[in-house]
C-alpha cells in the first residue's frame, strides 16, 4: 500500500466513525483551539485526501473498517451513528452568593412558581393571570413550539422511504406510414401504464437519526423560549404595576401638600391684609410653592396613563381605562423581608434562557454528525413495479407485470474539501455555542447578584427616607403654626414645604424601587415559568389550541 493510501485511511476514514477524532468538540476538550493551527492542519490533510480519493472508493472504506477497530467500536456504541456523542459542557458557577450570609437571604431550596403572591396583592395576582391568558407574546411563543414540533415530525419522516410515487397513464399512438418495416408494426394502438417507484436511503451512518436529535433539541429550545417569554412577561407586568402604584402614591403626596400649601397661602394673605411687616413677600412665596406642587399633578397623571396603557398591552388588550381593576385605594406593594434564593447552581436548572442555550448546543452537536456522514457513501434501495398493456383488460394478468429492485450507492468523492470543511464549520459553530452557553450562565449570575444587592440595600434606603419625610413633616407643621401666630417669618415655612414634598416623592420612588428590586430578584432567578404547568394548552383565536406539555427539568 502506498504512503498516500495509508495516510488517507489512518487520518480521514476513522474520523467519521469515531467521536474522539472530532478534535475541536468542546464537550471533550475544553482548551480553546488556535484557528491558525486548524487551517494549517486542514490544508495539508485536504491535499493528501484529494490526491487519493479517486483510487480509494469502496476498497478504502473496507480497509478502514478493518484497520480501525476502535473507530468501529465507538460507531457501534453511538448507536450506529457517526459524529460526536453529546455531553453537556461544564459551566462556571459560584458555590454561594456574595451576600449569602445576610439574614434576609435564605439558601434553602426555592419554590418560585408563583413568586408574585409574596406581595399579597390580589390585583397583581389577577393581572398576572390575565396576562398569561391573553398575552399575544405568549401566544406567539406557543405557536413557535407547535412549529418546532411539526419540524420534528418532518425530520422523523425522513427515516422512512424518502421518495415514493404512483404513476398511471394512458397514451394512444399512431405510427407513421412513411417508415420502413410497416408490416411488423401496428399503426394504431393504446398503451396503459400503472405502477409506482420507491427510493429509500438507509440510515446506515445515522444521518437521519442525528437530524431527529437536532429536531428534538430544537423542540426543547422552543419550549424554553416559551418559558423565558413567560418569565419576562410576569416580571414586566409586576414591574409596571408597581410603577403605576408609585405614581399613584406620588399623586397622593402631591395633593396632600397642595392642601397644606393652600392653607399657607390663606394665612399669608391674611397677614398681608393685616399689614404685617414683610408680608408683601410672604404671599408670592407661598403661591410659588403652591403652583409648583400643582404643576406636578399633570405630569404624574400622564405617567399614570402611560403605565396603564402599558398594562393593557401586556394583557393583550387595546389601551383603555382600568378603573375597575386598578383600585385607587391600594398602595405600593410591600415586599417580603426575606427571599429564598437557593444556590447559584440552581440558575442552570431554573432559568429558561440558560436551558435554551444548552438545548441549542445539543442541536448543533447533532449537526456535526450530519456533516460527518457526508464523508461516507449513501446506501439506498430503489425499486419500481408496473403493469403495462395495450388493452385495459390485459393489465392485471401476470404477463403484464414488470419491475426492478436493487441497491444504490452514492459517494461524493471529488468534493474538493467542501465536506471536510463543512465539518469544521459545524464544529466551530458548536464551540461558539459552548461559549454562549457559558456566557449566559455568567450573565444570569450577574443579574441575580445585582438584583440581590439592590434588594438588600433598598430596605435601608426606604427606612431612612421614611424617617426623613416624617421629621420634615413634623418640622413643617411646627413652623407653620408659629408662622400663623406671628412668631417667625415665612422663609422657614417655604423651605420646609418644599422639603416635605421632595422627601415624600423620594420615599415613594424608593418604595417602588424596593418592590421592583424583589421582582428583579425573582426574574433573575427564572421564577414564574411554572405557571404553564398548571395548564396543558394555550387557547388562541387563530388556532384551536397550542399544547404546551410539561417537560422534565434536567439536573445540571
Amino acid at each position: 500500500m502506498s504512503l498516500s493510501w495509508r495516510y488517507y485511511i489512518l487520518t480521514v476514514i476513522p474520523r467519521p466513525l469515531g467521536s474522539k477524532v472530532v478534535l475541536a468538540h468542546p464537550a471533550r476538550r475544553a482548551v480553546p483551539i488556535n484557528p491558525d493551527v486548524r487551517i494549517s492542519r486542514n490544508t495539508g490533510e485536504d491535499m493528501q485526501v484529494h490526491q487519493t480519493c479517486c483510487r480509494a472508493a469502496f476498497g478504502l472504506l473496507v480497509a478502514s473498517l478493518l484497520t480501525s477497530c476502535a473507530a468501529v467500536s465507538e460507531y457501534m456504541e453511538n448507536g450506529f451513528k457517526v459524529g460526536p456523542t453529546y455531553s453537556r459542557p461544564l459551566v462556571p458557577v459560584a458555590d454561594d452568593w456574595i451576600d449569602g450570609e445576610n439574614a434576609a437571604l435564605e439558601g434553602s431550596s426555592s419554590d418560585l412558581a408563583e413568586w408574585w403572591t409574596v406581595f399579597e396583592d390580589e390585583t397583581l395576582n389577577r393581572l398576572v393571570q390575565d396576562a398569561y391568558d391573553q398575552s399575544l407574546t405568549i401566544r406567539t411563543a406557543g405557536l413557535r413550539v407547535m412549529e418546532a414540533r411539526a419540524q420534528r415530525r418532518i425530520a422523523a419522516g425522513s427515516i422512512f422511504p424518502q421518495g415514493q410515487e404512483a404513476i398511471g397513464s394512458l397514451q394512444h399512438f399512431q405510427l407513421s406510414e412513411q417508415v420502413s418495416n410497416q408490416a411488423y408494426a401496428d399503426k394504431h394502438f393504446s398503451q396503459w401504464n400503472l405502477g409506482g417507484g420507491l427510493f429509500w436511503e438507509l440510515d446506515f451512518w445515522g444521518r437521519f437519526r442525528r437530524a431527529i436529535e437536532a429536531a428534538d433539541a430544537n423542540v426543547d429550545a422552543s419550549i424554553e423560549d416559551y418559558d423565558h417569554a413567560l418569565v419576562l412577561l410576569i416580571a414586566e407586568v409586576a414591574g409596571t404595576y408597581i410603577e403605576y402604584r408609585t405614581f399613584e402614591q406620588q399623586l397622593v403626596y402631591a395633593r396632600e401638600n397642595i392642601v397644606t400649601q393652600e392653607e399657607s397661602v390663606r394665612v399669608a394673605r391674611l397677614q398681608r391684609e393685616a399689614g404685617r411687616e414683610n408680608s408683601e413677600i410672604d404671599l408670592p412665596m407661598s403661591l410659588s410653592n403652591l403652583r409648583r406642587s400643582e404643576a406636578i399633578i399633570p405630569a404624574l397623571q400622564t405617567a399614570l396613563r402611560v403605565a396603564q396603557n402599558r398594562l393593557c398591552i401586556l394583557l393583550g388588550e387595546p389601551p383603555h381605562l382600568l378603573q375597575e381593576l386598578l383600585d385607587a385605594t391600594q398602595s405600593i406593594p410591600s415586599p417580603s423581608p426575606s427571599v429564598v434564593l437557593g444556590v447559584p447552581a440552581d440558575l442552570v436548572r431554573r432559568r429558561p434562557d440558560v436551558r435554551r442555550a444548552e438545548r441549542e448546543l445539543a442541536a448543533q452537536s447533532a449537526q456535526i454528525g450530519i456533516a460527518v456522514s457526508d464523508l461516507l457513501p449513501q446506501i439506498s434501495v430503489t425499486g419500481s413495479i408496473f403493469v403495462d398493456a395495450n388493452q385495459f383488460a390485459d393489465m392485471f394478468g401476470g404477463r403484464a407485470l414488470s419491475g426492478a429492485v436493487g441497491p444504490d450507492i452514492h459517494w461524493n468523492i471529488l468534493n474538493y474539501g467542501r465536506i471536510v470543511n463543512n465539518i469544521d464549520v459545524q464544529d466551530l459553530r458548536f464551540e461558539q455555542l459552548v461559549n454562549e452557553y457559558q456566557q449566559s450562565t455568567l450573565k444570569a449570575a450577574e443579574e441575580a447578584e445585582n438584583a440581590v444587592v439592590q434588594f438588600l440595600n433598598s430596605k435601608n434606603e426606604v427606612d431612612r427616607l421614611a424617617l426623613s419625610a416624617e421629621e420634615a413633616g413634623n418640622a413643617r407643621d411646627v413652623v407653620l403654626e408659629k408662622y400663623t401666630t406671628g412668631k417667625i417669618g415665612f422663609t422657614a415655612v417655604f423651605i420646609l414645604e418644599s422639603l416635605v414634598l421632595e422627601q415624600q416623592n423620594a420615599l415613594a420612588l424608593a418604595q417602588g424601587r424596593q418592590a421592583n428590586s424583589l421582582v428583579q430578584v425573582y426574574k433573575a432567578l427564572g421564577g414564574g415559568w411554572e405557571l404553564r404547568l398548571n395548564r396543558a394548552e394555550l387557547v388562541t383565536d387563530q388556532v384551536p389550541e397550542v399544547p404546551i406539555e410539561p417537560e422534565e427539568i434536567d439536573q445540571p
